[in-house]
């Protein structure tokens, strides 16, 4: 005759299916921690990225006086080194930082390197949101360095002045003097 209870010559498993389940909780919290935390330096990249793309583009229009009178402006705006740190460090200062971003400021390559296309170089040291106190003990600060370019362009015949002779007429616009002009009503011309 058998006994229903446990046998002396084999251990009890009693507990090890709640270590288990406590196991894969701490996995699944760790994973969870580690997603959002990722997240949030994705998008303060992204948001860095977008700040240094707006100062790049308000600097392409910091017009260097000095070149403007000597060289002559051409199609494109002629910019200087100063000129577009000090244009960029301006439009920063006044631009409030994103989220998760303590700290941010231009870096080394910020400026123009042709004369006529501003590079604002952006550094920022971003703020884990989660994980922190883990990071900042064993990995320091986060930091990102983003770049962006742009250039100020002229239209030489300016806003609302009329085209120089022989050029395209704008879409949807009359076409040249003596030319074929807009397109017929609908149904012909009576007469």
């Amino acid at each position: 005759m058998t006994s229903a209870g446990p046998r002396p010559d084999h251990p009890r498993d009693d507990g090890q299916v709640g270590l288990l389940v406590l196991g894969v909780c701490v996995v699944l919290l760790t994973l969870v921690v580690g997603i959002i935390d990722v997240t949030a330096i994705q998008l303060a990249r992204v948001r860095l990225y977008d700040a240094a793309d707006a100062a790049a583009v308000d600097a392409a229009d910091a017009v260097s006086d000095e070149r403007a009178y000597r060289d002559g402006i051409g199609t494109r705006i002629p910019l200087s080194q100063e000129g577009v740190r000090t244009q960029a460090a301006r439009f920063l200062a006044g631009t409030d930082r994103p989220d998760h971003v303590t700290s941010w400021g231009l870096a080394d390559g910020t400026g123009t390197s042709d004369g006529r296309t501003a590079t604002v170089v952006l550094t920022g040291t971003v703020e884990v949101p989660l994980a922190a106190p883990l990071l900042g003990a064993v990995l320091g600060p986060v930091t990102i360095t983003v770049t962006a370019t742009a250039q100020g362009h002229v239209d030489p015949a300016g806003a609302g002045a009329p085209a120089p002779p022989g050029a395209p007429a704008p879409p949807g616009g009359p076409g040249p003097p003596g030319g074929p002009g807009p397109p017929a009503p609908p149904g012909g011309p009576e007469g």
